[in-house]
């Protein structure tokens, strides 16, 4: 079988390498489970200063929850002082995007796109200085719950915007092909 070249000058291979990581950005991944009468699922373990299965110390000081609506993109944002740990429950989907603002950092101005919930128990770790946000591009609302190192203060709040598009629109896009 020969491809006839005018294909062969437009094809291109999926990535199947790793993706590179944001310095401090960590995925905890917990078991789920499922039986006849439903499902079960630790979303995560603390001790009062860490959250087991991550290397940094976390203390949660708010949980919250954000029903995010159909084509809703909730960016970007990032903290100087706080750290976020999000959980988007399996049966839910959404994009998140992330970028790393600080100049001293191994990873300064790296981007990295990946997909919370889909299936899988994933916390997200956010560590301070990295701007933040999620999409949901699909016909039915998604759930986003997230535990945070800070109470919020309105009169101080630690929460600097940057446009939803600032590294792209194509960032929020369902990837064809």
């Amino acid at each position: 079988m020969k491809i006839a070249q005018k294909y062969l000058d437009l094809q291109t291979t999926q990535n199947y390498h790793p993706r590179k990581f944001i310095d401090g950005v960590e995925l905890l991944e917990s078991r789920w489970f499922s039986t006849t009468d439903g499902n079960f699922a630790e979303i995560l373990r603390y001790d009062g200063q860490r959250v087991q299965g991550i290397k940094q110390a976390f203390p949660i000081k708010q949980l919250n929850w954000s029903y995010v609506l159909c084509g809703s993109i909730k960016a970007y944002h990032y903290h100087a002082h706080q750290k976020d740990l999000w959980f988007c429950p399996p049966y839910d989907r959404l994009i998140v995007n992330l970028h790393d603002l600080r100049e001293d950092s191994p990873t300064f101005d790296e981007h990295m796109t990946l997909v919370l919930g889909a299936g899988k128990n994933l916390a997200l770790v956010i560590p301070e200085g990295v701007a933040h946000g999620c999409g949901n591009p699909f016909e039915k609302p998604m759930t986003l719950f997230y535990a945070v190192t800070q109470q919020f203060d309105a009169q101080k709040p630690d929460e600097n915007r940057l446009a939803w598009d600032t590294w792209g629109s194509q960032v929020w896009e369902i990837e064809k092909g």
